[in-house]
């Protein structure tokens, strides 16, 4: 483990900088920045020692320097959506387009994920998911870094267990490329008609559908680190990333706060010490 990692931890985000090269110089100069989120997390579980490594970091073991926000809160609704919406644009859910894991529109849509409205119109109201990218009105990290950035300062990446995630984040520019220069998350089906982003390894569950897992996503973010993602008709290494783990909120909403939630709580906080453990 670098012992120049540097640590901050919320009750449903982790973001994890590390240093590009041996410098300090370097350190400053290129930071990479893991925004990990540990979807339905709670934090009372982190002060009651349910995810020790975390809590190890926290208490400045392992080399870590490290700042624990205990009053941070999701905004409302507390759900996936317009959480993973806000921390990724800033916004709160009345600005940001996505207010809930469904929410209404005072106009027909051409789906019932999309914000997009039918051809041909139509009046009415109609509720949908919010699962694609066309509900999204406030800029995220992914828009900012494209329209602020010289094409070398930053890579971006996203990497989700759950495929909505990948729907609502595959934002495209005017050519068609996606904002995010890298993107993943599981595939709904084995249909032709899946986004080109997504992967074929995916897991089943029963209460919210397929995603895949906690070691599987931490395996796709351990294989940029090693291998790099195509960005700017080379190779790079990402510098900011936003990566979704699932296991926890499948868990709770199969189970309640019970013993299977605390495993995957368990089991998250050892893919977060996998990732530490290579740097």
């Amino acid at each position: 483990m670098s012992t120049r990692l540097r640590l901050l931890l919320l009750p449903l985000a982790l973001l994890l900088l590390a240093p590009a090269a041996a410098s300090a110089q370097s350190f400053a100069e290129n930071p990479l920045v893991y925004v990990f989120v540990v979807d339905g997390l709670d934090g009372d579980r982190v002060d009651q020692g349910r995810a020790p490594y975390i809590s190890r970091l926290l208490a400045g073991a392992e080399g870590a320097r490290s700042t624990y926000y205990r009053e941070s809160r999701s905004i409302m609704v507390a759900e996936t959506n317009p959480n993973h919406a806000a921390m990724a644009s800033g916004a709160y859910a009345d600005r940001s387009g996505i207010p809930g894991n469904s929410f209404a529109i005072q106009q027909a849509t051409e789906d019932e994920d999309s914000c997009a409205p039918a051809p041909g119109g139509g009046g009415g109201v109609t509720v949908v998911s919010g699962e694609n990218a066309n509900c999204l009105q406030a800029e995220t990290f992914f828009q900012a870094a494209e329209r602020q950035r010289n094409p070398a300062d930053i890579t971006t990446a996203g990497i989700f267990g759950k495929p909505k995630l990948g729907r609502i984040f595959a934002a495209r520019k005017p050519d068609n490329s996606l904002f995010a220069d890298f993107l993943t998350a599981p595939c709904e089906s084995q249909e032709s008609s899946n986004p080109s982003y997504c992967t074929e390894r995916i897991e089943d569950f029963p209460a919210t559908g397929t995603a895949l897992n906690d070691r599987e996503v931490m395996d796709e973010v351990i294989r940029t680190i090693d291998q790099g993602v195509p960005a700017d008709g080379r190779t790079k290494l990402p510098n900011l990333t936003f990566v979704n783990f699932s296991q926890v909120d499948q868990a709770g909403h199969a189970t309640g706060a019970g013993s299977a939630y605390d495993a995957a709580i368990g089991m998250a906080d050892t893919e977060i010490e996998r990732f530490v453990e290579t740097q």
